[in-house]
């Protein structure tokens, strides 16, 4: 996680706050991670170059919040189940593949990753009619 950190922090230098989404992962939960940022955190302002970091948790049980669940569970789905690799390797590269393949498909079609998510309004009529007649999200 802390790689992860400094590559955005690198990246991203030119701007005054970076805010990380995590999820409630133990590791993202570490005192070791979070005494580490708090460090960060002192350095940068003291230096006053870079962004400060700020993690944002998101809510227990929310995955459908967290855009990136989607994305590994395609994978899971597309490269992990039901698969019979010889060793880790060769599981390691197909992954690779995946997401490469995955990255150079959405370069030449580019689209907002939320959209089937946050572009429907379910209660707009005559949606709302419909849309929630049984109250099982599950459905949509």
């Amino acid at each position: 996680m802390v790689a992860l950190i400094e590559i955005l922090f690198n990246q991203h230098h030119d701007t005054t706050c970076l805010y990380i989404t995590w999820d409630a992962a133990s590791w993202h939960d570490s005192s070791a991670l979070v005494d580490w940022l708090d460090t960060f955190n002192r350095q940068t302002t003291v230096s006053k170059d870079g962004p400060l970091l700020m993690l944002v948790p998101l809510p227990s049980c929310s995955q459908f919040l967290n855009v990136i669940e989607s994305v590994f569970g395609v994978m899971k789905k597309a490269v992990v189940h039901h698969s019979d690799y010889r060793n880790p390797q060769q599981m390691k590269a197909v992954i690779s593949r995946h997401f490469r393949e995955r990255n150079e498909h959405f370069t030449k079609n580019p689209k907002r990753a939320g959209n089937k998510i946050w572009d429907v309004d379910f209660f707009s009529a005559p949606r709302a009619q419909t849309a929630l007649r049984s109250g099982n999200y599950r459905e949509y």
